[in-house]
């Protein structure tokens, strides 16, 4: 059985936009097709969401976000079932 795995991710703001997250994502998604995935985003990243949706991911539910400021940002919680 294998051990579950957290990762933060993310593109610097200076070079978003040039295909860098999609081509991370699919990598990742390609080592680790055998894998179920789970995820946390923002609500209001929509552009981040969309990649996501594309590549098979879907909101499984939307919660409180973790943060030390109020309010405190709206989040989706997201998944992607395993591929044989």
């Amino acid at each position: 059985m294998k051990k579950n795995r957290r990762i933060t991710v993310c593109v610097d703001a200076e070079v978003r936009g040039r295909g860098i997250g999609t081509e991370m994502l699919k990598a990742f998604i390609t080592r680790h097709k055998s894998e179920s995935m789970e995820l946390v985003t923002l609500t209001e990243n929509t552009i981040a969401i969309d990649l996501y949706k594309r590549n098979g991911f879907e909101i499984l539910w939307e919660k409180e976000g973790f943060s030390v400021d109020n309010p405190k940002p709206r989040c989706y919680a997201m998944s992607r079932m395993a591929h044989k």
